[in-house]
């Protein structure tokens, strides 16, 4: 009895684990994806690498699915003694790329930058996308609550072929295959596309093209807060002629309770332009409460002890600013808005403070987590931020 009992624990996995094995031109790495405490993140990498969901491509700007990942090399590896990183996963082989979405940071207090693990890379409070990466044999406190962490790496043959990754250096070695495995009924029950992940399609809507006069797109979809509307161009159809007209990117936006900030006719081309080839994308990002202008809101960050307040007047391009030193002390300055961009769950903003101690200029990037009646809830790079609806 005690032999059949040892042989059926023993073909018992110990752990509930869905596995992601990485081939690449050096080796296999087994990564211990973190479905439960990061299921984003784990549903994004795995839909991407099986191509069961789609991204924007980002040399032509059209909705495609297509295996992400394999045939990627590790583009940035840093393997200094106390910051050990090996980055993939752009689709271009260049920092730049990505899917062409975003979704938001799913930070758990159990998994902290460790040695080997694999992380998300980001561009900012809830910024990630596709672009991901392995750390080496170094602890990396300074990544924690910064990106997000959704694999482990124990096995010591793995871990080798990361250092051997690391010590081959940028574009030294490249993911060859990707496969995944579900060791338990928990990893098979998990499922990757009911995690309310971004989705990328082809934009369906109106084109009215009036002959040496203009080229007009209306939309025709049901919008919601965090929806993004973007064109591609091409005069040519060649494969490195298409560029992306920034000048026609839309976004819905949060605004007053029961308001979304709606995607009307865009401009897509005047008379002025030659005649040219449109892909057209738009891409859905659920639970969205991000703003699509600054206009009379005011955006407060804190930096420890210090806050630093934007008001934005009615123009949405400058206002009054307040720097907070300490409880007992505080100035405040003019600003101007130099620019404004936005994703899906985030913003950057950059001004210049026309006066005081903080005079100059300055660039921020705001991730926005949740929203009441009244304010827009997030981070940015160094603390807490709340933005007036």
């Amino acid at each position: 009895m005690k032999f059949t009992f040892l042989l059926v624990v023993l073909a018992c996995p110990l752990h509930a684990e869905l596995i992601a094995e990485f081939q690449t031109s050096l080796g296999n790495v087994k990564v211990a994806l973190q479905y439960a405490k990061a299921p984003q993140a784990v549903a994004n990498f795995i839909t991407m690498a099986e191509a069961t969901r789609s991204r924007i491509d980002p040399v032509i700007g059209a909705a495609i699915r297509s295996p992400l990942y394999i045939g990627e090399k590790f583009f940035r590896v840093l393997d200094d003694p106390g910051f050990k990183i090996a980055q993939t996963g752009s689709g271009t082989g260049t920092n730049s790329g990505g899917p062409g979405f975003t979704f938001k940071d799913e930070f758990d207090t159990t998994l902290t930058h460790v040695p080997y693990v694999l992380s998300m890379a980001n561009s900012g409070p809830n910024t990630n996308g596709s672009q991901i990466f392995f750390t080496g044999n170094t602890s990396i406190p300074g990544l924690d609550k910064v990106h997000t962490i959704f694999g482990l790496i124990t096995d010591p043959a793995s871990r080798a072929v990361i250092d051997a990754i690391l010590a081959a250096g940028s574009n030294g070695s490249t993911i060859t295959g990707l496969t995944f495995s579900r060791t338990d009924a928990a990893a098979i029950a998990f499922d990757e596309h009911a995690q309310n992940l971004p989705v990328v399609s082809q934009a369906k809507g109106n084109l009215l093209v009036t002959p040496d006069v203009s080229a007009t797109w209306s939309p025709i979809e049901t919008q919601a807060t965090g929806d993004i509307f973007r064109t591609f161009r091409s005069t040519t159809l060649a494969a490195n002629s298409w560029a992306e007209l920034t000048s026609a990117k839309r976004q819905s936006g949060i605004s007053p309770v029961g308001i979304v900030s709606i995607i009307g006719p865009v401009a897509l081309d005047n008379a002025s332009a030659p005649k040219a080839f449109y892909n057209l994308t738009w891409v859905t990002h659920p639970g969205s409460v991000t703003p699509t202008r600054l206009t009379s809101r005011t955006v407060e960050m804190k930096f420890g002890v210090q806050t630093l307040t934007y008001a934005f007047d009615s123009s949405g391009g400058s206002g009054i600013g307040t720097f907070k030193i300490n409880p007992a002390s505080s100035e405040t300055f003019p600003f101007i808005l130099m620019s404004f961009t936005t994703t899906g769950h985030a913003f950057n903003f950059s001004c210049f403070n026309l006066s005081g101690t903080v005079a100059g200029s300055y660039q921020f990037r705001v991730g926005c987590d949740s929203a009441t009646s009244t304010l827009i809830n997030g981070r940015h790079s160094s603390g807490t931020a709340t933005i007036t609806r």
